[in-house]
C-alpha cells in the first residue's frame, strides 16, 4: 500500500478535431464575463482568511470539540460566462479548489482559494466552450499538529464534509437563480482539483451516514467522527454549528471529475452514481494513484487509513455501470488513445494517467496544472507572519515559493497551461455525452407513444401520441444546442411550423405526461 502524504503542511465515434466547432466541445467564445466574489449562502465559520468574519490577529479559542469559535458570515464564489452568448439553458460547471482544508499559504502551500491561477484558467476554458463556470471559496480549518490520531481524523473528515455542504449550497444556489444565471438546472458538473477533488468525489458518492461508520472513521468509542448534531446530515440539514441556504431545492448533479484528488473509501462508490472521470500523475505524493494511507509529512502521523486513488475508483465505476456512455462511445482524439495506452478502456474508461518525470530526493510531482507569481507568494507570506527564508523541521525551504518548486518544477504558466489543455480536450467530449447529449449515441425512445411525420420536414411536421398529451417540445442540435421550443402544447396531435430551421439533423424531443421521448428528424 502506497504511504500518502497529505501537504496542509508541507458507438458514436467522437473525432471533433475534423469536423467544425461545436459548442461545449471546443473554445467557441473569444471573451469572457467575470464576476468576483458572488455571495452564495452563509455559514459558521472557523478559521480566519476566505471570507471569515474572525479576526486574523486575534487567535480563535478553543470549544470542544470544534477547536475553533464558530462565527457565521457570507461564503463567496466568482463567476465566468462567454461574453456575447445568447443561450438560456447553459450547463454549469462548478470548479472547486485545493488547499488541504486550511488558508491558502497557511496551509504550507502556493496554491488553495477560487482565484488559484488552476482555477481561474479552468473556469475561463470552460466558459469559452458555452458554459457558465463559478469557482467558490468552502471553509476551512482542521488540527493537523494534534498528537492525538483521532483528533486529526475527526476535523480532517469534519473539514471534507463541510467542504461537501457548501458545494451543496452552491449547487442550490444556482439552481434557485437558473433564470439569473441562465442555466440548465439538470445539468451540472462538479470539478475538484487536489483537495477539492476529495470534495467532488465525495460530493458524489457519500449519501448515507453509515458510509462515515467505517472502522477508520470511528472514534475510541466505536461511533462515527462525524457528529451530525453538530454538523448536520449528508445532505447538509441540522446541526447546531450548520445552516441550511436554499431550501426547496436538490444538491443533484451530472456528473464529476477530478484531479489529483481521491475517495474516502471503495464502498462510498456504489452503482447508479453519476459518471466520474479522473485525471492523476501516477507516483502522486500527496493522493494515491490506487490507494494509500494519509499521514501529516511534518510529523509522520497518521491521518486517515486507506483511501482510493483516482485509477481503482474509475475501475469501479466503470465495473459497476456508472460509465457506460462514455465507454459505450468510441473516442478517437490523439488524447483518449494515449491514456488507453496506458489504462485500457474497457477497465478504465474515464482515466487519464500523467506521467511525470521522477524528482530529486524522491519525490514525485502531483499538480503539474498548478502555477504561481513566486513575488505575490512571499509578499503575502510575509505579510501573514510566515518565514520566508531557512529551512523547516522537515528540511524543506521556509520560503513557500521554493518548497512548492520541489514537487513542481519548471513551474509556469506555459507548463500549467499545457497539461490543462490535455484536461479539457480530455473532459469536454466526455461532457458532451454524458451530459449535453446524454447519451453515446443518439437514441430514439417511445417508438410505441410518439410519432413525427413527415420526416424530412420541409415546412411544417405532426406529432402524434399513443392518447398521451404533448405538454412541449424542443428541437435540439447536434451540439445540444436548443435551436427552437414550442412550450404550452397540450394537445394530442400539435402541428408545428419549422419556421427558420436551418437544413440538417435534429433530435426532436417531445415532453408527455408520459415522460420525454427523442426522434431523430431531418430538416431539408
Amino acid at each position: 500500500m502506497k504511504r500518502i502524504l497529505l501537504s496542509a503542511l508541507g458507438a458514436m465515434a467522437i473525432g471533433f478535431a475534423a469536423q467544425a466547432q461545436v459548442r461545449y466541445v471546443d473554445e467557441v467564445f473569444t471573451n469572457v464575463d467575470f464576476t468576483f466574489g458572488t455571495v452564495y449562502g452563509s455559514n459558521f465559520h472557523f478559521v480566519p482568511l476566505h471570507d471569515s468574519p474572525l479576526d486574523p490577529t486575534v487567535p480563535p479559542a478553543a470549544i470542544p470539540p470544534l477547536g475553533y469559535t464558530p462565527t457565521v458570515g457570507p461564503m463567496t464564489l466568482d463567476v465566468y460566462q462567454p461574453n456575447g452568448d445568447t443561450e438560456t439553458e447553459r450547463p454549469l460547471v462548478i470548479v472547486v479548489h485545493t488547499g488541504n482544508f486550511l488558508p491558502r499559504y497557511i496551509n504550507r502551500g502556493t496554491t488553495g482559494d477560487k482565484g488559484d491561477s488552476s482555477i481561474v484558467e479552468i473556469s475561463r476554458r470552460f466558459a469559452k466552450r458555452g458554459y457558465v463556470t463559478a469557482a467558490p471559496r468552502y471553509r476551512l480549518g482542521w488540527n493537523p499538529t494534534s498528537s492525538d490520531q483521532i483528533t486529526r481524523t475527526r476535523t480532517l473528515l469534519t473539514a471534507v464534509y463541510r467542504a461537501v455542504h457548501d458545494v451543496q449550497t452552491a449547487v442550490r444556489f444556482f439552481k434557485a437563480n437558473a433564470a439569473t444565471y441562465k442555466i440548465n438546472p439538470n445539468k451540472i458538473i462538479l470539478v475538484g482539483l487536489g483537495s477539492g477533488g476529495y470534495v467532488t468525489n465525495a460530493y458524489a458518492t457519500l449519501d448515507r451516514y453509515a458510509e462515515t461508520a467505517l472502522d477508520k472513521f470511528q472514534d475510541d468509542f466505536g461511533n462515527s467522527v462525524i457528529d451530525t448534531t453538530i454538523w448536520g446530515n449528508v445532505n447538509g440539514v441540522g446541526g447546531t454549528w450548520n445552516q441550511y441556504n436554499h431550501s426547496g431545492f436538490d444538491n443533484s448533479v451530472s456528473m464529476v471529475i477530478n484531479l489529483g484528488g481521491a475517495l474516502g473509501d471503495a464502498s462510498w462508490l456504489e452503482g447508479g452514481e453519476v459518471p466520474m472521470v479522473g485525471f492523476h500523475c501516477w507516483k502522486d505524493l500527496f493522493a494515491p494513484y490506487d490507494s494509500g494511507e494519509v499521514y501529516v509529512p511534518t510529523t509522520g502521523d497518521l491521518v486517515v487509513g486507506e483511501v482510493i486513488g483516482t485509477r481503482k475508483m474509475i475501475q469501479k465505476a466503470v465495473a459497476l455501470g456508472n460509465n457506460d456512455i462514455m465507454l459505450n462511445a468510441t473516442y478517437t482524439d490523439p488524447i483518449s488513445l494515449r491514456g488507453y495506452s496506458l489504462n485500457p478502456k474497457a477497465q478504465f474508461e474515464g482515466l487519464f494517467e500523467f506521467r511525470t518525470p521522477a524528482l530529486p530526493g524522491g519525490l514525485e510531482e502531483g499538480s503539474p496544472w498548478d502555477w504561481w507569481d513566486s513575488t505575490t507568494v512571499v509578499a503575502t507570506s510575509a505579510i501573514l507572519g510566515l518565514p520566508t527564508s531557512g529551512t523547516g523541521a522537515n528540511g524543506n525551504p521556509n520560503n513557500l515559493h521554493l518548497s512548492g518548486l520541489l514537487t513542481n518544477p519548471n513551474m509556469s504558466a506555459a507548463k500549467g497551461r499545457a497539461y490543462i489543455d490535455t484536461v479539457m480536450k480530455y473532459s469536454s467530449p466526455r461532457i458532451y455525452n454524458n451530459v449535453i447529449i446524454g447519451s453515446s449515441n443518439i437514441v430514439e425512445s417511445g417508438l410505441d407513444k410518439v410519432n413525427l411525420f413527415p420526416n424530412p420536414v420541409t415546412t411544417h411536421f405532426t406529432i402524434t401520441t399513443n392518447e398521451v398529451m404533448v405538454r412541449s417540445v424542443n428541437v435540439v442540435d447536434l451540439n445540444g444546442r436548443i435551436v427552437a421550443a414550442y412550450n404550452n402544447l397540450n394537445s394530442t396531435m400539435p402541428v408545428l411550423e419549422r419556421g427558420t430551421l436551418a437544413p440538417g439533423t435534429y433530435i426532436v424531443r417531445v415532453n408527455t405526461t408520459a415522460g420525454v421521448f427523442n426522434r431523430k428528424v431531418i430538416f431539408k
